[in-house]
């Protein structure tokens, strides 16, 4: 009876590691965008300041993630921001790592997902020195399937930052985003 339950066992085993083997691996997923800011803060495309000077930025960013389950991965997200207003500069990189959740859809390519994850960003201004902050970010958005490689993923995030002088967020809608499933 004990053989028969250890072949029983040992069966079952090799049946499902066999099945497992057989099932597609996910594919890690990269994304791309540019955001456009809704309100003053490091990732706002336009941005308004005290004496209401207005200043054009680039804000470019992405995110690569890796699944630990279906509708889990883990995503390192980084971004990089820079600015010029009457001969001045200030440019920062950023990066939050934190889970994703995705919902909803038939396929990866047409789920929506929610993120969150603290991170780091590293911050230089003409006439200041550099800083250094903690950030997190929260952010949602839905992936439309456009190829089985490639989804239009547009977003909403926001950003905080605790700095020095105080705490400082953000608000961003990424409306060109897409997802690439490597």
């Amino acid at each position: 009876m004990k053989t028969s339950a250890a072949y029983f066992l040992l069966a079952t085993l090799l049946v499902s590691t066999t099945a497992q083997a057989e099932e597609p691996a996910p594919r890690p997923e990269l994304e791309i965008g540019s955001s456009i800011g809704l309100n003053a803060g490091p990732n706002g495309d336009i941005y308004v300041e005290t004496g209401n000077a207005t200043r054009t930025t680039i804000n470019f960013g992405g995110m690569i993630a890796f699944f630990v389950t279906d509708n889990l991965q883990i995503a390192v997200n980084p971004r990089f921001y820079t600015s010029s207003i009457n001969g001045g500069s200030e440019s920062s990189f950023s990066f939050t790592f934190g889970p994703r959740f995705n919902f909803g859809g038939d396929t990866l390519a047409n789920q929506a997902f929610v993120y969150a994850g603290p991170g780091y960003v590293r911050s230089s201004a003409t006439g200041f020195n550099t800083a250094s902050s903690f950030r997190f970010a929260l952010a949602a958005g839905k992936r439309f399937q456009l190829a089985s490689w490639l989804s239009y993923a547009p977003s909403v995030t926001y950003t905080g930052t605790t700095w020095s002088a105080g705490y400082r967020s953000a608000i961003s809608i990424t409306p060109i985003g897409f997802s690439f499933f490597l």
